[in-house]
């Protein structure tokens, strides 16, 4: 009987990711916190997918709203949870295999334990093409969102996948997003991926390069992020240095292709385009002044 209570003791208090946050208690977390979802009944790939266990490579075996997490300590008393819902494709402008979105949370415990429900979220935080001049990066105190113990409502856009904290926001930004026709979903299962160097419950495709999986694995609130979110009273547009520039871009209906790939330079979120853009500059320049006073 010793060792059977031995066992068990080992098996609460495994950590198969080695980051010091025992694994039964991530889960609890992640299930605690999972957003409330929107989709589209029209969207072109149905629901996130599933992929297959213990492949190198993304392989999706079925379309049928399976939700992946990502749990990462920051420090005494704060944890980061990130839940990743992933498409066997992008079907919207700029339509490409495999596709990576997400929304994360900032969790806070003043006297930091491995109970979850002494744990709240201060913070969240939704992302859409990340990297890209319409990156659509916003978050907002937990509170106003009614998910400090809970998950917020997200938003996701038809095709393009991008997660919105408020579905007004979804048709705002210039990646051709529309949150149109919507349904809850509720996810299946909630998949807790580990860390990059130690995968967890078959998800070493993680790590493949064929998609940006491995690249947003790692803590996102900065003191920047969180000083941003703070200090508004809203929703928050993480990157407003690029509001005058995604406006031309949606003034002037142009593709996210078009735009093409940016730069975030180090402290100032800015991003520089590719050539095509001034084309749009030049075609939006009389809409600008009326789009941003109608924001």
């Amino acid at each position: 009987m010793r060792w059977l209570l031995l066992l068990a003791s080992s098996l609460a208090a495994a950590d198969l990711d080695q980051d010091t946050l025992p694994d039964k208690f991530e889960q609890q977390l992640l299930e605690r916190f999972v957003p409330r979802f929107m989709v589209s009944t029209k969207d072109c790939d149905v629901l996130p997918a599933e992929f297959a266990r213990h492949e190198s490579a993304p392989r999706p075996v079925s379309r049928n709203g399976t939700l992946y997490g990502f749990v990462t300590l920051r420090g005494e008393g704060e944890i980061e949870l990130h839940y990743y819902h992933l498409w066997a494709r992008d079907c919207g402008r700029g339509s490409h295999p495999l596709d990576v979105e997400h929304v994360s949370a900032l969790l806070r415990n003043p006297n930091p334990d491995h109970a979850a429900k002494h744990w709240h979220a201060v913070a969240w935080m939704a992302a859409g093409h990340q990297g890209t001049i319409c990156d659509t990066a916003h978050g907002a105190r937990a509170h106003l969102l009614d998910a400090a113990k809970q998950g917020p409502t997200v938003w996701i856009s038809q095709g393009k996948h991008a997660s919105f904290l408020s579905q007004k926001l979804c048709s705002r930004g210039c990646g051709g997003d529309r949150c149109e026709n919507m349904q809850p979903w509720r996810p299946r299962a909630v998949v807790n991926v580990g860390s990059v160097e130690h995968p967890m419950n078959g998800s070493e495709w993680i790590q493949s390069k064929q998609w940006a999986l491995k690249q947003k694995l790692r803590p996102e609130f900065s003191s920047s992020v969180q000083t941003v979110i703070a200090q508004s009273e809203g929703i928050a547009n993480l990157y407003p240095v690029l509001v005058p520039v995604k406006a031309t871009v949606f003034a002037g209906d142009a593709t996210l292709d078009a735009v093409g790939t940016g730069k975030r330079h180090a402290g100032g979120g800015v991003a520089t385009g590719a050539s095509s853009v001034a084309e749009s500059l030049k075609k939006a320049k009389r809409a600008v002044s009326s789009f941003l006073a109608g924001r």
